[in-house]
């Protein structure tokens, strides 16, 4: 926040001799200085101008505004509708090749289109897409079309005037009443009452008559022009001007809004008289007497200037067509494109130029009080009512004010001094503290609930005045050194102090102070409100005080809570703020919802400078600069000056429409009534869209979802447009909403479905084959990979097969055959030996040597047996039943059931191994007349069953799992385990034993 400067005691007296000659010399023309403007001035208008970056038109032949809030332009070639920002083109299917002419929307909502042949096309609310035409019947180069009180259309051209008549132009002739074809202008008053001026004068059609008449309205500059016999061109020009001149001086006030032809008056909803005169540029009054009118009326007609003070010029360029919209803009065509005429929600004072640094201080009638403490002018104290005067006597510059408690003022002022006024009359108070000097400002003065006067001088102390004598910081040591920023005291006596990072609260003897410690973080406090919940404003901030903590206030528009100068919380309880944007107005319940929600963003209305003055809040000395004045209006002190809003005048806005124009796709736009399937592979999409019906279209806020692509709404601001990139083929749906100036969000929300084609490699059909074809690779490879680890297997197998064949043959060869010659030699030597116990010794060792070389060959044997295949599992049990065979052997018999897989030769061996083992068991224990071996494989397994009728097992062999120190049994089981496999004994009934094994096909068989 500036500060004020301080100025050179030297130069003190100069300024005050200057200003005091000065007051003499102003003081008469001062007097008669206008306070505010009328309403219908245009300083209570923005004027916008649509730019060329706006897609501005410069030949519009026409406006009007639908019931859904679009506003649509005959252009030269084409039609358009506009939001309130941009125009775009609308074709409309069965549009004739001539321009369009003028435009009507009728109050059923339909909008109908007259072009330049005489055709015209009505087209039903919310849809263009299906007209219904109208054949010209004669109309050609319809210059007007209306409604009347009963729905009937009116139109009339270069050939006379014309009425609908089902898909038809009837023309207006003779028989009704109107005897001239050629006319000026075409207009309809409040009661219904149609009037034409012709070239033989006004005719009027009463509501509900069936002939025209010719009114007895007179006046010499009409009488003159009509009187000429032929047509000058004026009358031509200046038709709907003068005709609606004619309407007004005849008693019927109300001129409808809507207006066609090329140049015309209207009258607007405020009372406002709007001309556009060729050559003259836009005026706008009040709407005066008929002596006024006339007054008017003769300027027209004699050619002679128009009265600046009664008719002040809004535009200087030449004009064409009206609209006031249903948010009372006005818009205007003219030769700079289209020009919005905003109304203003403040009304500003007509202030000297140069005068700023405002101190205002409400009077009791409802006006203000104010003075300047920076100026280029005299330094006064002034008094705004209906004019503004200046107080007599009085010269300084104004730094603070206060409302005394006997209703006199209390004015501080640069340099230091303390006055009070009363009566008209200035006089000086107690001297300032010490600690002050004539070179420093006052900058607040406030009383507490004891009625004690606090002073605060620029660079120093506050203090307190305590009879005659100054109290530096009231007695409180803790308040800080420095210039104290605003002082305020609530309904219960306590005063408020504002520094710039602390409040202090003083209650009699008692000192709070809140800091940052208790959320108190706004720097540069430049006001307080104390009363109900508290609240503080400053260079970067609001806080509202929940009685323990503040709570800074947040929102989506963050800059509108900075540079506050100024609060005021009216009786509705509705905060109203001064700062970098103006006036901004808070509803009471969005405060109190922050108070529950600390992190709630407040809904705020944004009243500055974008709305005319004041602008943005002084962002100087002194405050508050926002004040409520005894009749409710607040007062703002701004950049541009001084103006005051009735907040009981500020209507809420609008709930707006929303409307999604188009969709963008490639290179292609679509219209959003008729969006196709989008091609396939499309994966970035722009949506266009935008909220009509608002007051100022830019203020509208926005906020989107893509269904299937966000989880939540995306906060758009102010942007109109949402991008998508990288969309996968299927059907989506796009919502948006829109908030009005109230931060009221739209209740409808606006939504289009997109569906996007699936390129043929996004199709299920192709997924489904691209999963089957790598299904099958995957197969492939997982048959290949068997087939080696098989072809391994066999290799290997090979291999120890081939060791085995090695190693029979060496045995066989040396090993074998030398035993047997030894037994042979020690067989020879034993014979010729006399019989002795030696001898006896020597047979019985040949003997165990004869057994040794017997169980030599038969694990030769049983070494080439395993290197024989066994796959062929029932031919390999066949010859291990053949050694057996004698004369007494039991019979022996095998069977195989199932097609005899590709067997995992390891788990063959084993198998093998285990069933012979088995089956040799049988043979040499069991006894038995029979054995049989069954053998079976299916897709759970293989199973070898060996089974006997012999003398059957003893159960204590099966519950101990085996004969102690034989291993066969328990061999059976451990070569079953290790390949996954299960071997079981049980006895058979009623004789006989039965071993079962068996080993799972995904560990039996070789797969691929």
């Amino acid at each position: 926040m500036k500060q004020r400067w301080s100025r050179p005691s030297s130069l003190i007296f100069v300024r005050r001799f200057v200003m005091l000659a000065a007051f003499l010399f102003v003081a008469t023309a001062c007097r008669e200085l206008l306070a505010q403007d009328g309403d219908d001035h245009p300083a209570n208008f923005t004027r916008t101008v649509l730019s060329d970056s706006n897609g501005a038109l410069y030949h519009i032949y026409g406006m009007a505004q639908t019931p859904d809030g679009w506003i649509w332009l005959p252009e030269k070639g084409h039609l358009y509708r506009f939001d309130g920002m941009t125009p775009e083109i609308v074709d409309v299917p069965g549009a004739d090749s001539s321009d369009p002419e003028c435009v009507l929307a009728t109050r059923s909502g339909d909008l109908w289109v007259a072009y330049g042949s005489g055709r015209t096309l009505v087209l039903p609310t919310g849809d263009f897409r299906h007209p219904r035409v109208m054949n010209s019947s004669g109309l050609t180069m319809p210059q007007s079309l209306l409604e009347d009180k009963h729905g009937d259309i009116w139109a009339y051209g270069n050939n006379g005037a014309y009425k609908a008549n089902g898909d038809q132009w009837r023309p207006i002739g003779k028989e009704s009443g109107l005897t001239s074809n050629r006319i000026y202008a075409m207009q309809m008053d409040t009661e219904g009452t149609l009037w034409m001026l012709t070239d033989q004068g006004v005719f009027t059609l009463a509501n509900g008559k069936a002939s025209f008449t010719k009114s007895t309205f007179s006046a010499p500059w009409l009488d003159r022009h009509l009187d000429l016999g032929h047509n000058d061109g004026t009358l031509r020009s200046y038709g709907s001007v003068v005709l609606s001149i004619v309407i007004a001086s005849y008693g019927k006030t109300e001129v409808p809004a809507y207006q066609t032809s090329r140049f015309r008056a209207m009258r607007d909803s405020a009372g406002g008289f709007w001309l556009a005169m060729p050559g003259d540029g836009v005026r706008r009054s009040a709407l005066a007497d008929r002596k006024t009118l006339d007054a008017l009326g003769s300027s027209i007609g004699n050619g002679t200037s128009i009265d600046a003070a009664a008719w002040p010029k809004v535009s200087p360029s030449l004009s064409g067509e009206f609209l006031e919209d249903r948010q009372h803009n006005i818009w205007i065509q003219t030769r700079s494109g289209l020009e919005q005429f905003r109304p203003n929600v403040a009304t500003a004072l007509k202030l000297p130029s140069g005068d700023f640094a405002y101190t205002m201080l409400p009077d009791q009638d409802g006006s203000i009080w104010f003075g300047v403490a920076q100026s280029r002018n005299v330094y006064r104290w002034w008094h705004a009512a209906s004019t503004i005067t200046p107080a007599d006597g009085y010269a300084y510059d104004t730094t603070a004010a206060l409302r005394d408690i006997d209703g006199s003022v209390l004015l501080g002022t640069g340099g230091g001094q303390l006055l009070r006024f009363a009566d008209g009359k200035f006089e000086p108070l107690t001297p300032l503290p010490p600690a002050g000097n004539q070179d420093e400002d006052v900058v607040t003065i406030a009383r507490d609930g004891q009625h004690k006067l606090w002073v605060s001088i620029h660079h120093h102390a506050i203090a307190r005045l305590d009879g005659d004598h100054w109290v530096i910081k009231g007695g409180f040591d803790q308040l800080p050194d420095k210039d104290n920023r605003r002082a305020v005291t609530d309904a219960h006596g306590r005063l408020w102090l504002a520094y710039p990072h602390d409040v202090f609260v003083i209650d009699g003897k008692k000192l709070t102070r809140f800091d940052s410690s208790v959320g108190m973080d706004i720097t540069n406090v430049t006001d307080i409100i104390p009363d109900g919940q508290p609240m503080v404003g400053g260079a970067d901030g609001v806080a509202v005080f929940d009685g323990h903590r503040f709570h800074r206030l947040s929102s989506l528009d963050p800059m509108a809570l900075t540079n506050i100068n100024g609060m005021v919380r009216l009786k509705d309880g509705a905060v109203w703020l001064n700062g970098k944007k103006g006036p901004v107005r808070i509803n009471a319940g969005e405060v109190a919802r922050v108070l529950k929600d600390p992190g709630h963003d407040v809904a705020l209305r944004v009243l500055g400078s974008e709305s005319g003055p004041p602008g943005p809040a002084q962002n100087t000395f002194p405050v508050p600069a926002l004040i409520e004045g005894t009749d409710g209006r607040l007062w703002f002190a701004g950049d541009a000056g001084l103006a005051w809003i009735d907040p009981t005048k500020v209507l809420p806005s609008h709930e707006p429409t929303v409307v999604i124009r188009s969709l963008i796709a490639g290179d292609k736009a679509y219209q959003v009534t008729a969006i196709p399937t989008l091609p396939p592979a499309t994966s970035n999409i722009e949506l266009d869209y935008t909220a009509i019906g608002q007051g100022d279209a830019s203020h509208s806020r926005f906020r989107y979802r893509l269904s299937g692509v966000d989880r939540h709404w995306q906060d758009a601001g102010y942007r109109r447009q949402a991008f998508y990139t990288n969309l996968g083929p299927g059907t989506y749906r796009f919502m948006v909403e829109a908030s009005n100036d109230d931060n009221v969000w739209s209740l409808s929300t606006a939504h289009v479905d997109i569906t996007i084609a699936p390129a043929f490699y996004q199709t299920m059909g192709f997924r489904i084959v691209c999963f089957v074809v790598g299904l099958v690779f995957l197969l492939l490879a997982y048959r290949y990979h068997l087939q080696r680890l098989t072809r391994r297997l066999r290799y290997g197998l090979e291999v120890r097969h081939a060791e085995r064949d090695r190693i029979a043959r060496e045995l066989h060869d040396t090993y074998l055959q030398t035993v047997h010659g030894l037994v042979l030699k020690v067989s020879a030597v034993s014979e010729r030996m006399p019989a002795g116990d030696s001898k006896d010794q020597i047979v019985n060792a040949i003997g165990l040597a004869g057994a040794a070389l017997a169980e030599g060959r038969n694990r030769v044997y049983e070494l080439r047996a395993k290197a024989t295949s066994k796959q062929d599992l029932p031919g390999a049990f066949d010859e291990v039943a053949r050694e057996f065979e004698t004369e007494q052997s039991p019979i022996f018999s095998v069977t195989s059931i199932g097609r005899m897989k590709a067997f995992n030769p390891t788990v063959i061996d084993e198998l093998y191994a285990s069933g012979r083992e088995a089956l040799i068991n049988a043979f040499r224990h069991a006894s038995a007349k029979h054995i049989h071996v069954d053998i079976r494989s299916d897709r759970t397994g293989i199973r070898v069953q060996v089974a006997d009728d012999g003398k059957g097992i003893d159960p204590q062999v099966l519950q101990n799992g085996g004969i102690p120190g034989h291993w066969g049994l328990r061999g059976m089981q451990e070569r079953l385990r290790v390949i996954g496999g299960e071997c079981s004994v049980a006895r058979k009934a009623p004789r006989g034993t039965i071993v079962t094994l068996f080993v799972p096909a995904r560990r039996a068989y070789v797969r691929g």
